[in-house]
């Protein structure tokens, strides 16, 4: 949480989402502190939490919205059965059309059967790496 200007010039308490790829919680908070600090913004990290995600797609983000992408992963097994998965990836993209094309077009260069289950925009308003 941190106190954002507003269009009318008054400061509002805000809490914004971001996904901070870290190898443990503090350092999630840390690259969330550093981030806000670097616009002059004192922020106060209420939650840490691990996320699902095992893929990121940040190209060209801009203003764009990441989009969570839900994916079933069907996988043929030595002995005939099938075994499915879930994956979760993270798409930034300017619409939903866009966020499901960027995944089809990944998942394409795969083998194995998939389905995408669910698109939805997501409140993460940027992705912090190390």
């Amino acid at each position: 949480m941190y106190e954002k200007p507003t269009e009318t010039g008054e400061n509002k308490k805000v809490t914004e989402q971001y996904l901070a790829m870290a190898d443990n919680f503090t350092d999630a908070e840390s690259m969330t502190k550093d981030e806000l600090d670097q616009y002059g913004q004192i922020a106060d990290v209420s939650a840490v939490k691990k996320s699902n995600v095992s893929c990121v797609y940040t190209e060209d983000t801009g203003n764009n919205p990441f989009y969570r992408v839900k994916i079933d992963i069907c996988v043929l097994l030595d002995n005939g059965k099938e075994k499915h998965s879930a994956e979760h990836w993270l798409v930034c993209a300017g619409d939903i059309v866009t966020a499901t094309q960027k995944a089809l077009k990944e998942l394409a260069k795969g083998e194995q059967d998939y389905k995408i289950v669910k698109v939805e925009e997501t409140s993460i308003q940027d992705v912090l790496q190390a």
